[in-house]
């Protein structure tokens, strides 16, 4: 199954992370996951949103993020 389609940019398609499957290159910790959603991720289409967003929708994004993975899945980051 692959991830939605979201648009297209001069790189090719912006595909949808799939939370349940995929481990996030900034971790997932719920101090990884805040820090991705509140000050964005460069190189791609997810905007910061620390000051578009209240704190508490941060962080009940961040659980609802933590809530989509299978237990089990690792919270490191994959080693480079």
């Amino acid at each position: 199954v692959q991830a939605p389609l979201m648009g297209r940019s001069a790189y090719g398609p912006l595909l949808a992370t799939d939370f349940r499957r995929t481990v996030l290159r900034g971790g997932r910790s719920p101090d990884d996951i805040y820090r991705a959603i509140a000050a964005g991720v460069g190189g791609t289409a997810m905007p910061a949103w620390k000051g578009a967003l209240p704190e508490e929708a941060l962080w009940a994004l961040v659980h609802y993020v933590e809530s989509l993975s299978p237990p089990g899945l690792s919270k490191r980051p994959p080693e480079r």
